[in-house]
């Protein structure tokens, strides 16, 4: 085994041992890969979700890691920004590693940078 598939297993095996982000993040995701452009509200509706600021936040991180495009909303709207999915590499969904500062994809086996 090599030392990168070696590294890419024990990060791949650490994210999944979050159990309840995971299930969160899953649906999310799950959800995303269904409606490929939504707001965050309209995800935690179709995800049954409860927390915006987790919802919101995952859409950032994902954004800000190339998985997402952000589309704003014209300010004297004051609508939610609408995010459109860019990345759909695959049915398991991408794990977020604050303390390295990079989404971890499951399904390539990759890590995307947040910026």
């Amino acid at each position: 085994m090599t030392p990168a598939l070696s590294r890419s297993r024990r990060l791949s095996q650490s994210l999944l041992k979050r159990e309840g982000d995971q299930g969160v993040q899953a649906r999310l995701w799950y959800a995303m890969r269904v409606l490929r452009s939504f707001t965050p509200s309209e995800l935690m509706a179709v995800a049954e979700v409860e927390s915006r600021r987790n919802t919101r936040n995952y859409c950032q991180r994902l954004a800000r890691a190339g998985f997402l495009a952000a589309i704003p909303a014209p300010r004297r709207l004051q609508q939610e920004t609408t995010f459109r999915l860019v990345r759909n590499t695959g049915p398991k969904c991408p794990g977020v590693l604050l303390a390295r500062g990079v989404v971890w994809d499951h399904n390539t086996n990759q890590e995307y940078p947040i910026k």
